[in-house]
């Protein structure tokens, strides 16, 4: 930095005055994101108020002025409660976050079980048992390592002030996907793909010759096609046609075991 005043100059060096990182992001374990909504679906829950609001899935509907609420205005039901949501992927999670009503504290969670699995049936030990706070702010529960789940159960054993009340009025996940993540231990190289968006065929320049495996895996974390190609001077070529327009990951996988990553945008 450079100033001249009156004639004279002054400078001034900072050092690492700018930083960047990545975004968070579904794709990267090292910043996990927040697992987006639109995908979670309700698969069991013991009690909801349907005089609004009061619906289980307004425990996740981004709306932090709405409340899940166990049944009041037709007498209520006893402790404990429970809820169990599909997050619709499998997913390594880093955080989990419970923000209680906003405004009064009855239903408000006293002691609680979280339970974290892959199997809807038999979602196994709880992974957290512990109290939450009579507060309106958000409480996070971090996991380290990671726990991996597609499914979630959160059962409220209490209520801060000993009623028969649960309430939420919001829930986070923080998460990456499980499947891309399992590539972490082998040494990656990023990749370019062109062109962008890509409608036919997808072009990668590849510092590897000879045959690959292609997984190409969708925003969401599905696989949604593999195949067998071989590269030739540092060029392959992949047909796309058939997928759907859309974000995807691009995962090769050489014969000797190095994996390389790209991303394309379908058109």
């Amino acid at each position: 930095m450079r100033v001249t005043q009156n004639g004279n100059t002054y400078t001034k060096t900072i050092p690492a005055m700018v930083t960047a990182t990545k975004c968070p992001s579904l794709d990267n374990c090292n910043n996990p994101a927040f697992v987006p909504k639109k995908d979670w679906k309700v698969v069991s829950f013991d009690s909801e108020e349907t005089i609004y609001p009061g619906t289980i899935d307004m425990a996740f509907d981004d709306d932090v002025s709405t409340i899940w609420h166990t049944r009041w205005a037709t007498g209520t039901d006893p402790y404990p409660h429970e809820f169990q949501i599909s997050l619709g992927n499998k997913y390594d999670i880093h955080e989990f976050t419970y923000l209680p009503r906003q405004v009064g504290e009855n239903g408000r969670i006293r002691k609680y079980e979280l339970y974290i699995g892959n199997d809807s049936l038999d979602l196994g030990a709880p992974v957290k048992i512990d109290s939450f706070e009579n507060s309106s702010g958000p409480q996070t529960i971090k996991f380290n390592p990671p726990v991996e789940g597609k499914f979630f159960s959160l059962k409220a054993l209490s209520e801060v002030n000993g009623g028969p009340w649960a309430s939420i009025a919001e829930l986070y996940v923080k998460a990456c996907y499980s499947e891309i993540t399992q590539v972490d231990n082998i040494a990656t190289e990023f990749l370019q793909a062109y062109p962008i968006p890509a409608s036919n065929d997808l072009r990668i320049n590849i510092p590897y010759d000879g045959k690959v495996q292609v997984s190409i895996i969708s925003a969401n974390g599905n696989l949604v096609q593999t195949l067998a190609s071989e590269t030739i001077d540092g060029k392959m070529q992949i047909p796309i046609q058939g997928l759907p327009s859309g974000t995807y990951f691009i995962l090769i996988t050489g014969d000797n075991g190095k994996v390389f990553r790209a991303k394309m945008v379908k058109m």
